[in-house]
């Protein structure tokens, strides 16, 4: 048997290629991540709403709420804090029984490419009995985005998708749960 060590090289190039070829085919697509895809997370036992969203979504609200800031080769998310926690106020709106509920920011991290911003809900009754939410947040920025909400209650998750025509959400909980 005579082995063509070339051709067998060249069995191995391409085999390698395919291979990462798979690789990237599969897992970038996983990796990636949409600046207009948003999450929120409401959890009723801490009371908190954690967004998540990447930095390019907050440069590109930031650019929203001050036109000036395209033009700076370089923008610290931290001297717009007001901007986008007064932005999020405006574009939140979760009522439990009817009662508007106020997000006050606690925590942010915005140097990575998943970007989290972490609010404390605050004001509302005790008892949640009926919830209901109406996000608008980047429906005025991106031409096709994606709100993903997700209730983490006690006894129950409630999940839901928005986008610019679909803003507003409403449930009701059975077993009324102690809660803000």
């Amino acid at each position: 048997m005579i082995l063509d060590f070339n051709s067998d090289m060249n069995l191995l190039k391409q085999q390698f290629f395919v291979l990462l070829v798979m690789v990237v085919g599969v897992v970038g697509p996983l990796a990636a991540h949409n600046p207009g895809e948003i999450s929120y997370v409401f959890q009723q036992e801490t009371k908190t709403l954690t967004l998540h969203c990447t930095t390019k979504s907050i440069i590109d609200l930031i650019q929203y709420l001050d036109p000036e800031a395209k033009r700076l080769s370089t923008i610290k998310l931290e001297n717009y804090r007001e901007e986008y926690v007064n932005y999020f106020n405006d574009n939140i709106e979760l009522c439990v029984n009817g009662e508007r509920v106020a997000l006050v920011i606690v925590n942010s991290n915005l140097d990575r490419h998943d970007a989290t911003i972490e609010f404390n809900l605050l004001g509302g009754p005790k008892t949640w009995k009926e919830v209901e939410i109406t996000i608008n947040s980047f429906t005025q920025i991106y031409r096709k985005p994606y709100n993903f909400v997700k209730f983490e209650l006690e006894h129950s998750t409630q999940k839901f998708l928005f986008d610019k025509y679909s803003k507003k959400a409403s449930f009701l909980i059975n077993n009324p749960l102690s809660g803000l």
